[in-house]
């Protein structure tokens, strides 16, 4: 059993490697009125995690704090989910990534009972990054087919360098209704080297999908999405694109993720949702005037 802080959940049963806990550690009621669920992604162990979210909350809180306070009420919602997403192999620990689609898959599961169990309402967001996203829409999926629970209210997602096929979210993939199961905020960046190259090669060898980009690549389906953007950095007077691992460090990510929370995306659902059908036009008929 591992040693979890106040606001931090798990389903991990070791450190570094381990497998799927059956239930969420610590197995209590969610004592408050809004979650902030923050999920990392694969090759990432306990302490790994613990650092990234510990910087993207100091850049959240550091972000414009005159003109965010309402966005600052947010940090104390703020809960870190850990899941095992790495192996216990030291320095090749990153060539794992095949192993860790179906402990994804399980580990939402897990989550989604706790969430079924909540007695008192809460309102729910999601901001996860890679794999983690893989764990959020499965999150979704199971919400999709079993009905969120009465005790959720779910507000938004936003998903960092998702490590999520793009046909699987384009109908009539496996995760499409789930994808639009609330308003979904991409982050992305054609400069993530790991989605361009490993990424399609650690899907096949997952059996998961053939040939697909992922959608933290270059933010497709792009009709698909509320919300969308390409994140970069500036570092001595040049602008980078963001790296796989720049989005719980660089201080770019506050911002979106602030716009989120405080419901200042634009455009509707209803208005991405629809390309994504790939519905036929429909017909015009031709009117005369008598």
């Amino acid at each position: 059993m591992i040693r979890l802080q106040d606001r931090e959940l798990a389903v991990r049963t070791e450190e570094k490697g381990g497998g799927v806990t059956p239930n969420v550690q610590p197995d209590t009621p969610v004592l408050r009125s809004r979650v902030v669920l923050l999920i990392h992604g694969y090759c990432n162990n306990l302490e790994d995690a613990r650092k990234s979210y510990a910087t993207f909350i100091e850049n959240f809180k550091a972000f414009e704090p005159k003109e965010q306070l309402r966005a600052q009420s947010f940090v104390g919602d703020m809960v870190r989910f850990y899941w095992p997403g790495d192996k216990d192999w030291w320095r090749l620990r990153f060539l794992s990534y095949s192993l860790e689609i179906r402990p994804a898959k399980s580990s939402a599961k897990v989550l989604a009972e706790f969430f079924s169990n909540l007695k008192a309402p809460v309102e729910l967001y999601v901001i996860a990054h890679s794999l983690g996203n893989r764990v959020a829409m499965e999150l979704l999926d199971s919400f999709w087919h079993d009905g969120v629970p009465p005790a959720v209210r779910l507000r938004g997602v936003c998903m960092m360098a998702a490590a999520v096929p793009v046909s699987a979210v384009r109908w009539p993939g496996n995760l499409h209704y789930a994808s639009l199961l609330t308003q979904t905020q991409v982050l992305f960046s054609p400069g993530d080297w790991t989605l361009r190259v490993p990424f399609p090669a650690g899907q096949a060898f997952g059996i998961d999908s053939f040939a697909s980009q992922a959608v933290g690549l270059n933010g497709e389906p792009l009709m698909h999405w509320k919300w969308k953007q390409p994140m970069a950095y500036t570092k001595k007077g040049k602008t980078k694109k963001y790296g796989h691992g720049d989005y719980w460090i660089q201080k770019e990510s506050a911002k979106p993720v602030s716009d989120l929370l405080k419901g200042e995306t634009s455009t509707s659902l209803a208005k991405h949702a629809l390309p994504s059908n790939s519905l036929a036009p429909p017909n015009e008929l031709a009117t005369r005037r008598i």
